[in-house]
């Protein structure tokens, strides 16, 4: 697999309805405010951020996914050809 869709992203959302893990991102180039592809923030995707391997992910074990913030720059991928299902591979350090 080729990753050729790399996206830079502001975090608009940690209340995740699932409790998975996932925060909601607004990726700059794909749903930029002011532009056509513009989508309302509770229309933006739900991404995963990738765990460490040192986090099972499964039945509660693991490290906690919970450190992002509303307003923290993430990069990451799509995994699909509409650009609907993102994961975050790490934040972007920055200051208010």
């Amino acid at each position: 697999m080729i990753i050729k869709d790399w996206f830079t992203a502001i975090v608009t959302n940690i209340a995740d309805p699932l409790q998975a893990g996932r925060v909601q991102i607004r990726c700059y180039e794909y749903h930029e405010v002011g532009t056509a592809s513009e989508l309302k923030d509770a229309d933006l995707p739900w991404a995963f951020p990738v765990m460490p391997l040192t986090s099972s992910n499964n039945g509660g074990n693991g490290q906690s996914a919970t450190g992002l913030l509303v307003g923290s720059w993430v990069f990451g991928f799509f995994r699909d050809a509409d650009k609907q299902d993102p994961l975050i591979l790490g934040t972007i350090l920055g200051a208010l």
